[in-house]
C-alpha cells in the first residue's frame, strides 16, 4: 500500500479560504455559468511562477505556492485532493536550482517533495511535468538525469528530457527503453492511457530527425521498447487519449499547416479530423463523453495583423469520416487558447488575451456566457486545469 499524504480541507472550508484570502482582483461572476469545479492556473512564467487555484465561479484566487523560485506544471490527482507540480526551490545548502516533483494539498498545505535524482559531481538533474495517471497510484515525468557523457554512441545530453514513471510516494522510479539505436533524443507531453497501462508521448529521437507520437507498454513484462505509433517523416506532436481508450488524437504538420488527426491505440485508421488549409489546429482535448473535441486554430486575419487563434469544437461523429462541421466558440478579436473541458462537459475554460494580459477564461461548451475568472491585469495567467 502506497504511503499517501494527508488529504486536504474539506470542500466547504477551502471554498470558504478562496474566497477570502489570496492576490487578484475579485472576477465577475455570471449567473448562467455553473461553478463547476475549481481551476488551477499559473501565473508568471519565469524566474517565479506560482499556483494559484480559483471558483469556476470566479473569486478570489488563493496562492497555492507562494515561493520566490519557480512553481510550474500543475497538475490535479483523479480524486481532486492533491496538486503535482515542479518546483526548483531550493534544498538546504544548494547553491543553484534544480527541479523535483513535489505533491500539495489541494489547500496548498504539506507541500512534500516526491523527487530527487542523483548527483553526479558538481552536477544535478531536473525532474519536471509530472501527470498522474488515471488510477492515482503513479507519475509519469520527464528528467534529464544520468547523463553518460563518455560513452559511444552516447546515450544522453544533458538537457534533454526523458520519459520517467514513479509510483505516487516517489518510490519505484524507472526509465523508458531506448534500443541503442534511439537513445539519443528528448521525450515530451507524456498522456496516460484510460487504463493506467501505457503513456502516449511526443519524442523527437535523433535517429527519427522530427516528432513523432510513441506508445510506451508501462506494465510490459518484460519491458518492451516504445512503439512508433505516427511514423511520418512530418512533425507528429501533444497526444490526447479519447475517454475509451480506443483512440488518440494528436497534432501534425504533414499536410504543410497543422491539423488534428485521429488513430486507434495501435497506430492504425489514421484520419484527418481537422482540414483548415491557412491554418493551424493545434491543443486537441476530447469531452469527457469522447462525442467532441475542442481545439485552438491559428491563423492570419490579413497580412498586416499578426497570426491569431480561436477555440473550436467538432462532433466526432462516433468515428471516420468525421464530416460534422467546426464551431468557432470564441470569435473574439484577441488570441484565445490551451481549451480544457470541465469534468462534466458542460463548460470550457482557456486563456485569452483580450484584456491585454493572458488571463483564465471560463465558457459554457456551446461558447455562450465567456467570463474571465482570474480577473488580474497585473499579471499574466496560464495553463488552466480543472479540479477533478
Amino acid at each position: 500500500i502506497l504511503h499517501r499524504i494527508a488529504p486536504g480541507l474539506s470542500l466547504m472550508f477551502l471554498l470558504a479560504l478562496l474566497f477570502s484570502c489570496g492576490e487578484g482582483n475579485s472576477g465577475s461572476s455570471d449567473p448562467s455559468l455553473r461553478p463547476a469545479s475549481q481551476i488551477a492556473f499559473e501565473t508568471n512564467k519565469g524566474t517565479n511562477g506560482e499556483i494559484y487555484v480559483t471558483s469556476a465561479g470566479g473569486g478570489n484566487a488563493a496562492n497555492l505556492t507562494n515561493n520566490l523560485k519557480n512553481d510550474i506544471d500543475a497538475a490535479w490527482d483523479p480524486n481532486g485532493g492533491q496538486i503535482a507540480f515542479s518546483s526548483n526551490r531550493l534544498l538546504g545548502d544548494e547553491i543553484a536550482p534544480y527541479y523535483r516533483v513535489y505533491v500539495m494539498n489541494a489547500d496548498g498545505s504539506a507541500a512534500t517533495r516526491i523527487s530527487e535524482n542523483e548527483r553526479i559531481g558538481f552536477d544535478n538533474f531536473d525532474d519536471y511535468a509530472p501527470v498522474w495517471s488515471p488510477g492515482g497510484l503513479r507519475f509519469a515525468f520527464l528528467s534529464n538525469r544520468k547523463p553518460v557523457l563518455d560513452t559511444d554512441p552516447q546515450e544522453f545530453v544533458v538537457g534533454d528530457g526523458h520519459l520517467w514513471v514513479m509510483d505516487a510516494d516517489g518510490t519505484n522510479q524507472s526509465e523508458i527503453e531506448w534500443p541503442n539505436s534511439h537513445r539519443l533524443g528528448t521525450d515530451f507531453d507524456p498522456a496516460w492511457s484510460p487504463d493506467s497501462a501505457r503513456i502516449a508521448f511526443q519524442s523527437l529521437r535523433i535517429r527519427d530527425r522530427n516528432n513523432e507520437i510513441y506508445l510506451w507498454d508501462v506494465d510490459a513484462a518484460p519491458p518492451t521498447n516504445p512503439t512508433n505509433l505516427s511514423n511520418d517523416p512530418a512533425s507528429d506532436a501533444a497526444p490526447a487519449w479519447s475517454p475509451n481508450g480506443t483512440q488518440i488524437a494528436f497534432e501534425s504538420d504533414r499536410s504543410g499547416d497543422w491539423e488534428i488527426y485521429i488513430m486507434n491505440a495501435d497506430g492504425t485508421n489514421l484520419t484527418n479530423f481537422t482540414t483548415n488549409p491557412g491554418a493551424d489546429d493545434r491543443s486537441a482535448a476530447w469531452s469527457p463523453d469522447g462525442t467532441r473535441i475542442t481545439y485552438e486554430s491559428i491563423g492570419l486575419t490579413n497580412a498586416q495583423d499578426p497570426p491569431k487563434s480561436e477555440i473550436y469544437v467538432k462532433e466526432t461523429n462516433g468515428g471516420p469520416p468525421y464530416t460534422a462541421p467546426e464551431k468557432n466558440l470564441t470569435n473574439n478579436p484577441a488570441s484565445d487558447k490551451a481549451p480544457a473541458w470541465s469534468p462534466d462537459g458542460s463548460q470550457i475554460t482557456f486563456e485569452s488575451f483580450r484584456d491585454g494580459v493572458w488571463q483564465i477564461y471560463i465558457m459554457n461548451a456551446d461558447g455562450s456566457s465567456p467570463t474571465n475568472i482570474t480577473n488580474n491585469p497585473a499579471q499574466d495567467a496560464y495553463a488552466p486545469a480543472w479540479r477533478p
